[in-house]
């Protein structure tokens, strides 16, 4: 049988990572509950994405038929946009099948009001 106490820093750094790594996959992702629901993301680098939310893992996030939002009016916060949508002159993507975004700070639920509107606006044109 192995004594704790003759463990070197090493196997007890090897211990503890194995610990670690069964804890955070055992534990679900705060928005769990959203997936297959619209929404809103805001990531730290790749800007601001419209999508239905397919899965998380940590600050990686995955969207069906997503859509970049490039630029938006009559709307300050993303918060009025996942309410009421968009304003007339904003721009958005094409639609893809498939995005995974890094760095996801914050997911916001869509109102059916704007789900319908980020959904079917036309994409912009240059």
């Amino acid at each position: 049988m192995m004594n704790i106490d003759d463990l070197t820093i090493g196997q007890a750094k090897q211990l503890a990572a194995m610990f670690a790594a069964q804890v955070a996959s055992a534990a679900p992702e705060l928005d769990a509950h959203l997936i297959g629901t619209p929404v809103i993301i805001r990531t730290y680098s790749a800007g601001v994405h419209f999508g239905i939310h397919d899965g998380r893992k940590g600050p990686e996030i995955r969207l069906k038929y997503a859509r970049r939002i490039w630029y938006w009016s009559k709307a300050f916060t993303l918060s009025k946009i996942a309410v009421d949508g968009l304003g007339e002159d904003s721009k958005l993507s094409v639609a893809v099948p498939e995005i995974v975004l890094t760095e996801c700070i914050e997911v916001i639920p869509c109102s059916k009001t704007a789900a319908n509107q980020l959904s079917t606006k036309p994409a912009h044109q240059v």
